[in-house]
C-alpha cells in the first residue's frame, strides 16, 4: 500500500482551476469518482495547484506535502479537513513545520538555518580556549550532524504517512525550489522559531549524552 500511487486528476485549465471540483469528476470513472489512470499516474503539482486540496472543498481530496512528496490524507478529514486540528498542514508543503514543530510561523518548505536548532550551545569561556581552527572544525562537525538530524526527522514524517493504513502517496509538488528562491531575492530571513531554540542542547549535555552511550 504504501508504495501504491493513487489520487484525483489536478485542474488543468482557468477555468478548472476556479471550478476544481469539475475537473476532478470529468476525468474519473462515473462508478467509484477514481479513474485507472489515476491509480497508476503520479500527481504533479505547483505549489498553487497544491493549495486547492487544503479540506475545504469536500468534493476533492485533501492533500499535504513534506519534502515535495504529497500524501492524501483524505481518510481523516476530522484532523486534516475543514477546521480539523493539523488542517493548517494541508494543501502546502510544510516541511520546516514538521522539524521544528512551530505549527504558526514554519508552514513553509523553506529549511534557511533549520540546522541551529541542532547546533549545541557553547559556554563562552570554553569556547575562548579554542584556537579558529579548533572552532572552525568543531562548527563543520556541528552543521554536518544538524543536517544529519534534519533528514532522519525528514525521513520520519515520511515514513509515517507512506507507511500509514490510511494514508498514501500520490505525486510531488515542482517548484518548491522557486518558492524559496523568490523569498531570498525578496529579503525574507527564516529565523528559528522560539519552540525550536528552547530545544537547543548545550555543549555540556551534548557530550555527557556521548559519554552515556
Amino acid at each position: 500500500m504504501s508504495s501504491e500511487l493513487r489520487q484525483r486528476q489536478k485542474p488543468t485549465t482557468a477555468s478548472n482551476t476556479s471550478n476544481p471540483s469539475k475537473a476532478t469528476k470529468s476525468t474519473s470513472s462515473p462508478k467509484n469518482g477514481i479513474s485507472v489512470l489515476d491509480i497508476i499516474r503520479p500527481l504533479i503539482l505547483t505549489p498553487t495547484e497544491l493549495s486547492l486540496y487544503n479540506g475545504t472543498d469536500p468534493t476533492l481530496p485533501i492533500y499535504l506535502s513534506i519534502n515535495g512528496t504529497i500524501y492524501d490524507v483524505s481518510a481523516n478529514p476530522l484532523v486534516y479537513g475543514a477546521g480539523g486540528h493539523y488542517n493548517f498542514f494541508t494543501g502546502r508543503d510544510a516541511t520546516r513545520a514538521f522539524v521544528t514543530g512551530c505549527f504558526k510561523e514554519d508552514l513553509t518548505p523553506d529549511m534557511r538555518g533549520v540546522e541551529e536548532m541542532f547546533i549545541p550551545i557553547d559556554d563562552p569561556e570554553e569556547e575562548k580556549r579554542l584556537s579558529s581552527g579548533e572552532r572552525k572544525v568543531r562548527r563543520e562537525q556541528d552543521v554536518r550532524i544538524a543536517r544529519q538530524r534534519i533528514h532522519k526527522a525528514v525521513a520520519h514524517w515520511m515514513g509515517f504517512f507512506a507507511n500509514h493504513k490510511k494514508y498514501y502517496e500520490v505525486g510531488k509538488v515542482v517548484g518548491l525550489e522557486e518558492v524559496v528562491k523568490r523569498e531570498e531575492e525578496e529579503g525574507v530571513k527564516r529565523e528559528l522559531c522560539t519552540a525550536a531554540r528552547q530545544q537547543r542542547p548545550t555543549r555540556e549535555q551534548v557530550e555527557k549524552a556521548k559519554g552515556g552511550k
